[in-house]
């Protein structure tokens, strides 16, 4: 089978933090299928940038995985060279592929719509079928968070796009249990099947990078209680709550908090978190990830407060490594699917409540080893439900009934 995936903030080692699709990729080669990714050349959250010349494109081959890289423009922020990345990455894509031998299947993930959409073109004109998987919901993210009103101009193209793909797309793929939910409340009643695959993790590369790589940053070799959080740094991930929880413990020396990350707001965090025992240890290699993760005693799973978190569930990357390291855990994303709570791989509190983040901090700090060891055994369990070898078999089985079904 010959599979085409479609993915602007698709990231490859060593420098991507977000690997889910070139694990399936590696994954659906083994078994022996033809799987090339294109990805914008750029990595979000960082100013790298794979193209270094004026050429196009680059192609790649990382790991056995042919890679092609649509040369995008650099940005920061989410202004108007975001924009302009993004259609970078839209016309780019589609003048590329317009002269490849076509695939059977074209695999498209989101965040944003535009990727969808140059993947419906793609796959039209090639004759191929469209896979179309959803990892976060634009704009419904936005305008949750306030960001932006429902009824805002390009609130109201990005709404367009979504029903045009999920009313067309030949598959459907959520990362999220809650999808069926959301399809109703939009009123959506889509043309293909929809299946559900959240993310995952490489149990095999997490234990083998966890002994290739401790952790050596002072912090985590401490003899104090190290309170862990991995990912963006921002308003919408948490980190308020973080902050004045950290406040609250100000005077418990014996807790530190340990922040792996970097985002558009890191200043401003660092600055409120002046004289607290909190550590900001910037952005870091996903190699090194498991090794942080192994020196943790606890780790935060944090986000804002929101009704789509509650009904639609979790599907948050860092998560997956949160389980694979058997680490208790400490999560605030209040939903009907909570992973955390109902593996038993640690606690669920109420969302950005620092009083009882940090009373539970103190909770954990607090209980006996053999408690504590119960929750990371829990949760290493948990994680072996999501390992991407038993996860790629679900995406497979997903491209052979699309091309059963409609052939």
């Amino acid at each position: 089978m010959k599979i085409w995936i479609i993915n602007h903030y698709g990231e490859v080692p060593p420098k991507g933090n977000y690997l889910r699709h070139f694990r399936f990729s590696k994954e659906l080669r083994k078994m022996g299928h033809d799987v090339e990714m294109f990805l914008a050349s750029t990595v979000h959250n960082s100013s790298y940038n794979h193209s270094k010349d004026s050429r196009p494109f680059k192609k790649v081959v990382i790991e056995g995985v042919p890679i092609t890289f649509i040369k995008c423009r650099n940005y920061k922020g989410n202004g108007k060279d975001r924009v302009l990345n993004i259609l970078d990455y839209f016309f780019g894509v589609l003048k590329h592929t317009k002269s490849l031998s076509p695939p059977d299947i074209v695999y498209s993930s989101s965040p944003h719509p535009l990727n969808w959409l140059a993947a419906a073109i793609i796959a039209k004109r090639s004759g191929a079928k469209h896979v179309a998987e959803t990892r976060d919901l634009w704009p419904e993210t936005f305008v949750a968070l306030g960001r932006v009103g429902r009824k805002h101009p390009l609130s109201e193209v990005l709404y367009r796009v979504e029903r045009f793909i999920y009313e067309r797309a030949d598959a459907l793929i959520f990362t999220f249990p809650g999808f069926a939910s959301y399809l109703e409340e939009m009123n959506i009643i889509p043309r293909g099947r929809t299946y559900y695959i959240n993310n995952g993790i490489d149990l095999e590369e997490f234990d083998r990078e966890t002994l290739e790589y401790p952790c050596l940053d002072e912090p985590m070799n401490s003899d104090k209680f190290k309170v862990v959080y991995t990912g963006a740094l921002g308003l919408v991930n948490g980190m308020q709550v973080l902050i004045d929880a950290a406040r609250l413990l100000k005077d418990e020396k014996e807790i530190e908090f340990i922040l792996y990350g970097d985002g558009n707001e890191r200043k401003e965090l660092e600055s409120e978190a002046d004289g607290l025992q909190v550590h900001f240890m910037g952005r870091v290699e996903k190699k090194l990830i498991p090794g942080i993760l192994d020196k943790a005693d606890l780790l935060l799973l944090l986000t804002r407060k929101t009704q789509m978190h509650y009904k639609l569930g979790m599907s948050l990357n860092k998560l997956f490594e949160y389980l694979a390291s058997g680490t208790p855990i400490l999560s605030n994303v209040e939903t009907r699917y909570d992973i955390v709570k109902d593996s038993g791989a640690g606690e669920t509190i109420e969302g950005e409540n620092a009083g009882k983040l940090a009373d539970t901090i103190l909770k954990f700090k607090d209980m006996d080893q053999v408690e504590l060891s119960l929750f990371g055994e829990r949760a290493r369990r948990e994680a072996e439900s999501y390992d991407f070898t038993h996860l790629t078999k679900q995406l497979l089985e997903i491209f052979q009934e699309v091309l059963f079904i409609e052939n």
